[in-house]
């Protein structure tokens, strides 16, 4: 089953708390940077702001058996597999359109609020692409 998961935003760990995540740290190994104790105090707190573009959500289903792969990257390193992102498929013939799904980005600010203590969140984009000079009656997406 294909669920939310915050792997990636795990790496705001380093700048809310000052360090990566433990399971981070496993999972990539010695390919994630050590902090000394000045370091990781000089870090801790240094974002101002969350700035989120969301646009779509991919579903992720638990995959530990990619952390037995002998070449690794970040996909491999979250334990993941990747889900379907699920289309507006009428409306593919206009342009590469993504299903409107408000409340998944309602459950990534929970996320972030929960799991990061409320920082500030922008949220600079949202919503569909629109073809150039299309009209703004869009009552799909509203």
């Amino acid at each position: 089953m294909y669920s939310f998961h915050g792997s990636y935003f795990r790496f705001l760990n380093l700048l809310v708390n000052g360090d990566y995540t433990g399971i981070m740290k496993k999972n990539a190994g010695n390919r994630i940077p050590k902090f000394t104790k000045l370091e990781s105090e000089g870090i801790k707190g240094s974002l101002d702001f969350i700035g989120i573009n969301h646009y779509a959500t991919k579903y992720v289903k638990d995959n530990p058996i990619n952390l037995e792969m002998e070449i690794r990257d970040f996909l491999t390193d979250t334990a993941v597999t990747l889900g379907p992102i699920y289309l507006n498929l009428l409306s593919l013939y206009i342009f590469f359109k993504f299903e409107v799904a408000p409340l998944d980005l309602q459950k990534l600010l929970n996320y972030l609020k929960e799991e990061y203590g409320n920082p500030p969140i922008y949220i600079h984009e949202n919503g569909q692409v629109e073809s150039r000079n299309g009209t703004m009656a869009d009552t799909p997406r509203v």
